[in-house]
């Protein structure tokens, strides 16, 4: 038993189930990702990560695990193999995700050892002011690194009352790695970015922000 409080994640990932809890009611994360073999009897393993269990994804044979702790985005990746093990880690200052379903990570393996992460989020610019973007991180041999991020131009914006979009029903915030081609959906705006092999950088965006809202006929 893992709690009774808090949302339950889990990811079958190789011949790994992996499973954890975000905050508690109570506020309190209990930062412990829980790996058991599902075909064997060799019972349960408990990797310490420190942040709470927000979303777990597979990177090849290995995962991801990211949640925040306190105000920062954290993001884990761990090795399984024949045990879990804590292989990398990236923080990012004054984050949450921007998309907590399935369809709010990509990634994308460039070779058998490394491969290219997209997540949404929101965050602080230096400034204070609020930020929306797609964070890219690299993943070589587990190790994280900054990738770049494509961030939201339209973050502040009239609620159109689900008339024309609505995050709730699919959500509007996404990577999209389409050949070698980076897009990330924010909203209202897609935005294309160039992969350099380094970083991405922002070539082009539209908006497609309705005019004015469709009138509700009842």
């Amino acid at each position: 038993e893992v709690g009774r409080e808090g949302a339950l994640q889990n990811r079958y990932v190789g011949d790994w189930l992996l499973f954890g809890i975000g905050e508690t009611w109570s506020g309190r994360a209990p930062g412990v990702v829980h790996a058991v073999r599902y075909a064997s009897d060799d019972g349960f393993r408990r990797v310490q990560v420190g942040h709470a269990i927000e979303r777990i994804e597979a990177l090849g044979n290995d995962a991801l695990v990211v949640g925040n702790a306190g105000n920062d985005l954290r993001y884990t990746s761990l090795r399984l193999g024949s045990a879990p093990s804590i292989a990398g880690v990236y923080v990012q200052p004054n984050a949450v995700q921007g998309e907590s379903r399935t369809h709010g990570f990509f990634y994308r393996a460039v070779d058998a050892n490394s491969g290219f992460i997209g997540l949404p989020i929101l965050g602080r610019q230096p400034d204070g002011k609020p930020m929306a973007a797609v964070q890219f991180l690299h993943a070589k041999a587990l190790a994280l690194a900054p990738a770049g991020a494509l961030e939201a131009h339209g973050l502040l914006r009239t609620d159109d009352g689900c008339r024309a979009s609505c995050v709730d029903w699919y959500g509007n915030a996404r990577p999209i790695f389409l050949g070698s081609r980076v897009f990330a959906l924010m909203g209202y705006e897609l935005v294309e970015g160039r992969y350099d092999g380094t970083v991405v950088r922002e070539r082009r965006r539209v908006d497609f922000t309705p005019a004015t809202a469709a009138p509700v006929s009842n």
